[in-house]
């Protein structure tokens, strides 16, 4: 039996429940939380199979019996007394799940599911949880509506993985009543970033001496276009519009029907585009100076003017207990004739508070971003935060300077609420916003770089940490992104307290998170769900040829190629339990095979990896310009001449054959990872279109992304039908 996030305490027992479905769902306690509480945990198990009965005031039913219970009523488990825990226990006479409050009890739930997704019969146990931080976020853009049924299924991994809070960056994407013309100019302002192109744009003063590869259109190249630095522009926020007031309902009560609370992020003083393109007059910046104006002016009166009616729809929208303002990567100051003989932290620390004292007339608390409170020393003796900068153009001569801002942190109420992003400059940085008084939340997390997470996530002063999504929310770029990889790994540490060893994170991604996946994804990979009888394989003998140097020995097979999820074995040419050969491409080699198929199929399964190092991969929100790389082309010709093509990207379909844990790209999102010792491949599934139609042959080639040294191995090929 296995839980993740890992429970606190669980224990194993003799004995086996068989679960009869469907399941009697029965109340005990007179909390007035509990009816929904049990309504909770009825549509938490139904999303796994649609099989629960609720049955209340003791009518009889067949099926075996679930109890859903305040803790105090449990008598078989010593109590568990910290919110959000739950108490589960599977014996001889059936279910009992204890909580304090709905949220213990939809945990509790969501670790019933997954142990029942594992068998229909439960080994007898009992298990006491509770989480050990009380913030466990995820932070995004607001989605766009026609991805809506796509966030709602998010949701639904948020909770199951025991996630409470949502920090939504609402910028121009929400309907303004009071100020429609913030929307009508975000719109507008996303539409002109997409087609920005720089040959275009006379008055051009790019910070860099060159173009980089990166920014040679689109969003990153407005980013980049001037002589001073810009904020990035988050124009996939609500995909490029704005979501209406009964949209915003909706999404509202999916939020709190998952016990998830939404922290709406109020980009202010820097990221401030929806605002200053709605009204230039407010910027810092004149427009002749930067058509697109990031950061209004903080010693404008109308500056406020106009936000504190944004935020005042947002609050009336979302009825928050806490907002986000933004105020991270701020970069322009003192531009202006009423800023110009203003300090930096006089500047920031102004702002700040005026926007603090607004929300709390509101009852509203106010976090942040703290980067412009810190002075950090990073790992390569520069120093980051709120410090002087000085940009300069060498090919305009043209400077500027941005001045410090860290000393505005003495001047900071104490209740404000700092999230902290540059944690993995200094295991200390927490440490500074204490010594002001802040509370921290760790933000941007990544469960791979944090340092000592135990040490650090124990400290009275930090309330938890929330992991960071910067694109689109659709499930090709949270997967692309990483964002799935992070939020399930994040799962355990924001949980437990602990870090799982590096082996056993592996592990358990490669065991869970494609079914996770394909249920985002709303489809289903065979690997993960169909059947081990449907599985063939096509004969690559006679394109196989020896592994080289690089990958020799060490992807172990035992005395077969195996599959995940118990879906058999594929032919290989195996020795000594480790794989010998394959199809072997690469620069220096063939670059081509093709193998004769001469039969149907419904899907093919690529088994494959990359030995190739530095292979372009990056974020959507830094790569406009061009699709991830492509290693590899497969084009199959069918028996009437007719042909089919698909690739493989590295990333998505394919990734490094010794990759983990050093790599992220370990976990590619449309392929499933086959575990073969310390070597991983990906299993590329590849839907025929024409699955009654024989295939004659596929041919492979090495996709124009390749590198020039390494290669790319595929080991099996097999053909489901």
């Amino acid at each position: 039996m296995e839980l993740w996030p890992k429970p606190q305490e669980m224990t194993v027992r003799r004995g086996h429940l068989a679960v009869q479905w469907p399941l009697r769902v029965e109340e005990r306690g007179a909390a007035a939380w509990l009816r929904e509480a049990a309504n909770d945990v009825m549509e938490a198990l139904a999303r796994g199979r649609g099989e629960v009965a609720l049955v209340r005031d003791g009518v009889a039913a067949e099926g075996t019996r679930l109890i859903v219970a305040e803790m105090r009523e449990v008598r078989r488990i010593r109590p568990v007394t910290q919110a959000e825990g739950y108490a589960l226990t599977v014996d001889a006479d059936g279910i009992v799940l204890a909580a304090n409050d709905r949220r213990g009890a939809l945990y509790g739930a969501a670790a019933l599911a997954q142990l029942l997704r594992e068998e229909e019969g439960l080994s007898f146990c009992a298990v006491r949880d509770w989480p050990r931080c009380a913030v466990r976020g995820v932070h995004m853009y607001l989605p766009a509506w026609k991805d809506f049924d796509y966030f709602t299924r998010f949701l639904d991994f948020m909770a199951a993985y025991r996630y409470n809070t949502l920090f939504l960056e609402i910028g121009g994407g929400m309907e303004f009543r009071r100020h429609p013309e913030v929307n009508r100019a975000w719109a507008d302002f996303c539409r002109e970033s997409a087609a920005y192109d720089p040959a275009k744009d006379p008055n051009r003063e790019s910070m860099g001496a060159r173009p980089s590869k990166l920014h040679t259109r689109g969003p990153t190249a407005l980013q980049v276009s001037r002589y001073f630095p810009k904020d990035s522009t988050h124009t996939e926020l609500a995909g490029g519009v704005w979501l209406t007031r009964a949209q915003i309902r909706r999404l509202i009560a999916e939020c709190t029907r998952r016990h998830i609370e939404i922290v709406p992020e109020v980009q202010s003083l820097s990221h401030s585009y929806y605002l200053c393109m709605a009204h230039p007059e407010i910027a810092e910046r004149d427009r002749r100076e930067d058509p697109w104006p990031d950061t209004y002016c903080p010693s404008n009166p109308k500056s406020y003017e106009l936000l504190f009616d944004v935020m005042d729809e947002v609050i009336e929208a979302f009825k928050p207990r806490m907002m986000h303002i933004g105020h991270d990567e701020a970069y322009t100051f003192r531009c202006c004739p009423r800023c110009r003989r203003k300090s930096g932290h006089d500047l920031f620390a102004g702002d700040v508070l005026r926007i603090h004292d607004f929300l709390a007339t509101r009852g509203v608390r106010t976090l942040m971003w703290g980067d412009k409170f810190m002075v950090i020393e990073g790992k390569n003796g520069r120093k980051y935060g709120g410090i002087i900068r000085r940009y300069h153009n060498p090919r305009t001569g043209r400077a500027y300077v941005m001045p410090p801002t860290y000393k505005s942190a003495a001047r900071m109420p104490k209740d404000l609420m700092i999230m902290d992003w540059y944690w993995g400059l200094d295991p200390r940085s927490a440490k500074q916003f204490h010594r002001h008084g802040f509370e921290v939340i760790y933000g941007n997390f990544s469960p791979f770089g944090f340092r000592d997470w135990e040490k650090r996530s124990r400290v009275p002063y930090v309330h938890g940490a929330e992991v960071s999504s910067w694109c689109g929310v659709t499930h090709y770029e949270f997967g692309h992104n990483r964002v799935y990889l992070d939020v399930f790994a994040a799962a355990g540490m924001l949980w437990t307290g602990r870090t799982a060893r590096a082996k056993d994170l592996r592990d358990v991604i490669a065991r869970r998170l494609p079914a996770e996946v394909d249920v985002l994804n709303d489809d289903a990979r065979w690997l993960v769900g169909g059947r081990a009888s449907d599985i063939g394989s096509v004969d690559i003998r006679a394109q196989s040829v020896a592994l080289p140097p690089e990958a020799a020995g060490k992807i172990r097979t035992g005395r077969a190629l195996e599959l995940p999820f118990g879906k058999g074995t594929l032919p290989a040419a195996v020795k000594g339990g480790r794989l010998a050969g394959g199809i072997v491409l690469s620069k220096s080699g063939p670059v081509s095979t093709r193998i004769d198929i001469a039969d149907r199929a419904d899907r093919l399964i690529l088994l494959h990896a990359t030995t190739m190092q530095g292979v372009f991969h990056q974020p959507t929100y830094y790569s406009y310009h061009r699709d991830p790389a492509a290693l590899l082309f497969a084009e199959v010709e069918y028996a009437d001449g007719k042909k089919a093509r698909f690739d493989s990207r590295y990333g998505d379909d394919i990734g490094q054959l010794m990759g983990w844990p050093n790599e992220r790209p370990w976990l590619c999102h449309q392929a499933t990872p086959v575990r073969c010792g310390e070597a991983t491949l990906y299993a590329q599934e590849w839907t025929n279109p024409r699955p009654g139609k024989t295939i004659r042959s596929i041919k492979l080639t090495l996709g124009p992304d390749a590198t020039e040294t390494g290669s790319v191995i595929v080991a099996a090929i097999g053909k489901v039908t």
